[in-house]
């Protein structure tokens, strides 16, 4: 197997220190990490994932540019407030952004929380 060669559309070889060439990923299983979410506490933090998000080439909220993510965070936060929660979840579908009240739709949408943004941001940047 060579680096970067493609097995199936879940996994990629990927180096591995030694002779060994092991399937990464969480678990030792390659997972489709196009489909990934984490939580936000604040607009400021939100517009920030957002952001990057976009950097990397994905696409914003109903396929337009950053007005209606920007839009649809507000109106999360707002939601969420009312009702005192001080969060809301930004994630990435196959190829878009989402911004969601609960973490309870996206998981049974398939989406994978991720915890800690710097692992957010890493798994985003890998792909």
């Amino acid at each position: 197997m060579k680096e970067g060669e493609i097995i199936n559309e879940n996994e990629i070889v990927l180096p591995v220190p030694g002779s060994h060439v092991y399937p990464a990923g969480i678990g030792g299983k390659e997972k489709y990490m196009k489909k990934i979410f984490t939580i936000a506490y604040s607009e400021e933090e939100a517009n920030e994932i957002g952001h990057f998000i976009m950097s990397k080439g994905y696409e914003g909220v109903q396929n337009d540019s950053y007005r209606y993510c920007d839009l649809a965070i507000k109106t999360a936060m707002k939601q969420n407030h009312a009702h005192h929660i001080d969060c809301i979840y930004i994630g990435v579908g196959s190829d878009c952004m989402i911004v969601a009240k609960t973490k309870r739709g996206l998981r049974r949408n398939g989406l994978k929380y991720i915890e800690k943004k710097r692992k957010f941001y890493e798994l985003l940047s890998r792909y």
